[in-house]
């Protein structure tokens, strides 16, 4: 359980950081990344960059322990609640267009 919210947050951050620079009037949307002035980042650098944050926080602060010992119905309302698929699903629409 604890590896699928942790996948899930990851997912969730890399969605927000994706629509970020996406819709950011400071960017510039390119196939592979985006680009600001001499600053560019890729899509592939981001993900590996979220990736190792939340290795660093899974790791360094015991995010595994903090998960284990909350509650598992709390855990199951936040996985079942609509919000977050809607959330996602409207992330991931705003990605596919």
């Amino acid at each position: 359980m604890e590896n699928i919210i942790i996948l899930f947050l990851e997912t969730y951050l890399l969605a927000c950081l994706v629509d970020f620079f996406s819709n950011h009037e400071d960017y510039i949307k390119l196939k592979e990344g985006v680009k600001q002035a001499d600053l560019y980042m890729s899509w592939k650098s981001i993900h590996q960059d979220v990736r190792k944050a939340v290795d660093w926080v899974h790791i360094k602060v015991g995010f595994s322990d903090i998960v284990t010992m909350s509650n598992q119905k709390d855990t199951k309302m936040f996985f079942s609640s609509k919000c977050v698929f809607t959330l996602l699903t409207t992330v991931g629409s705003k990605l596919s267009s």
